[in-house]
């Protein structure tokens, strides 16, 4: 998707701190929040998946074969939503999604969908499980363990 050139001049050097060095940048909008956007957008959502649906296989009307699983995420502004994920990602086995873990999700196309909104992760889109190192995520897990379970 990337290609980078260099030039003889080039001067590669390791980096001292990778582990400061983020990979994804995200730019988290609440699920409350995306209620009242304009649709369609996209977003960076944040959120525990707290309901998972199977593996669904269909053909589109392009006669692509396509593969989804929709999740169900919520946050501590007590607000849900749907979003399917789509290939890889939502081939990965139903253990993945099973405990309630935090998901964080970037790219997420949003439309207006049977009177509210859901979201759809493309192929092009950012899925991180269980990220430890995130402090949205970690805001989120002690929220779900202390308040949003009941």
């Amino acid at each position: 998707r990337y290609q980078i050139v260099f030039d003889r001049d080039a001067l590669i050097e390791e980096a001292a701190d990778v582990e400061k060095i983020e990979t994804v940048k995200f730019s988290f909008s609440d699920l409350h929040a995306v209620q009242s956007k304009a649709a369609p957008c996209t977003v960076d959502l944040v959120g525990v998946v707290t309901n998972f649906k199977s593996l669904f296989a269909f053909t589109s009307k392009e006669g692509k074969e396509l593969v989804k699983r929709e999740i169900t995420i919520a946050d501590d502004t007590a607000t849900s939503m749907v979003v399917a994920i789509w290939g890889e990602r939502a081939k990965q086995e139903d253990k993945v999604f099973e405990g309630q873990p935090v998901v964080c999700l970037k790219g997420v196309g949003i439309r207006e969908w049977n009177g509210g909104k859901s979201g759809s992760l493309m192929e092009a889109g950012v899925m991180k499980l269980r990220p430890s190192n995130m402090p949205e995520a970690q805001r989120l897990e002690k929220w779900w363990a202390q308040h949003g379970k009941s």
